[in-house]
């Protein structure tokens, strides 16, 4: 995201502080006091007391390369007010309207105005002062002199509304994500002037609500599930071609039910034309989507179902696909969020557990692994 302030002088980079690894003589304790919990591609990210905390895979969280498993605190210039999550980028809103994004840079999701330390001009010719490694990226600050109010991010692009009711969005246009195919790669760019009061993102599709209305952009779900209410599949590879949503109480799905997100078996049958209810999730609040499996919170439980390759459906199992499955956690859950092949669970008590594939440290654990248990994350 653009660097700079309206009148072309560098805006000041927060510096990263990086937790210092753990001794094996020193007591831990659970991280606590968590808001909320987003959920990239192989890294994670809380927001606690105003702050973000983040580990796993360095290069997406912006954490310690060094200790990736440890959480390293996110040093951002006010209080946070909204985080949001995606693939491999990460966005977080302050109080004061602003918005702060980090990770790979490679669409410019995170940073429009500068790509692979290629020398890019922003929307108005005006050079970036210093370049982005997209090795070690650092918070850059969204480039608009409007307040933001809200946050949503896709796998490769970003939208945020404004106080003023426009609707702005930036990074990759892949299938028409956000309505602007000429220009797939620019700044922040208005996408609609006015009446702008809510964005949803999902995996290349935009959907906002605009005075009273709801308008939709790229591959978004069918009608159906866009009247209740959407969650798109956030497979950050594309492999799957599916959407889910929550509809009468219960999570229905269409599109390929190659690797079984859909609540079948793989392949069986090979494609859900229409929305189909998806067994064992009646009650469902909430919903998230990894890859080839999801999850849902319901009676303050959580419930995983589909392609458990790496025990992300169901740690206790080893087989290739499962239904519906509560997740044995040692309190009530609040909130459930998937990545590609792990997930996380935000408890009661306001502590988190990760559980699933650990290939770059995002359930938390430094030795790598095809699959861990749910396990504690705790402070530095």
């Amino acid at each position: 995201m653009l660097s700079m302030n309206v009148d072309g002088c560098e805006t000041p980079r927060p510096q990263l502080e990086s937790a210092p690894a753990t001794s094996t003589t020193t007591q831990q304790h659970p991280l606590d006091d968590v808001d909320a919990v987003g959920v990239g591609w192989q890294h994670a990210c809380v927001l606690r007391r105003g702050e973000v905390w983040c580990w796993g895979n360095a290069t997406f969280s912006g954490g310690n390369a060094q200790t990736p498993a440890n959480l390293s605190r996110i040093a951002i210039a006010g209080s946070v007010q909204q985080l949001a999550v995606t693939a491999k980028q990460n966005c977080a809103l302050l109080e004061d309207g602003t918005a702060w994004c980090w990770g790979e840079n490679n669409d410019r999701c995170s940073n429009p105005a500068r790509a692979n330390e290629v020398f890019v001009h922003d929307a108005q010719g005006r050079p970036p002062p210093v370049l982005l490694s997209t090795a070690r990226p650092r918070p850059e600050r969204v480039g608009t002199d409007d307040r933001l109010t809200s946050l949503s991010l896709g796998t490769a692009h970003g939208c945020a509304t404004t106080e003023s009711g426009t609707l702005l969005c930036w990074g990759l246009d892949f299938r028409d994500a956000y309505g602007d195919a000429c220009a797939p790669l620019h700044a922040p760019t208005t996408v609609i002037a006015s009446g702008v009061t809510s964005v949803k993102t999902g995996h290349f599709w935009t959907c906002a609500t605009a005075n009273g209305e709801r308008r939709c952009f790229g591959d978004a779900p069918s009608a159906p599930l866009l009247e209740v209410g959407i969650a798109d599949h956030t497979a950050f590879n594309g492999m799957v071609n599916a959407s889910c949503g929550l509809v009468e109480g219960g999570v229905s799905c269409e599109g390929s039910t190659d690797g079984g997100l859909l609540g079948v078996p793989p392949g069986q049958p090979p494609l859900f034309e229409t929305p189909t209810r998806v067994a064992g999730l009646d009650g469902a609040q909430s919903l998230s989507l990894g890859t080839y499996h999801g999850c849902v919170r319901v009676e303050n439980q959580a419930r995983c179902w589909g392609g458990n390759a790496f025990r992300q459906s169901d740690p206790a199992s080893d087989d290739a696909w499962v239904p519906a499955t509560r997740i044995d956690l040692p309190a009530p859950v609040i909130d459930v969020q998937t990545g590609t092949d792990h997930a996380r669970a935000l408890l009661r008590d306001r502590t988190v557990r990760c559980w699933g594939r650990n290939l770059e440290h995002q359930v938390g654990v430094a030795a790598r692994s095809d699959h861990e248990p749910p396990t504690a994350i705790v402070l530095p």
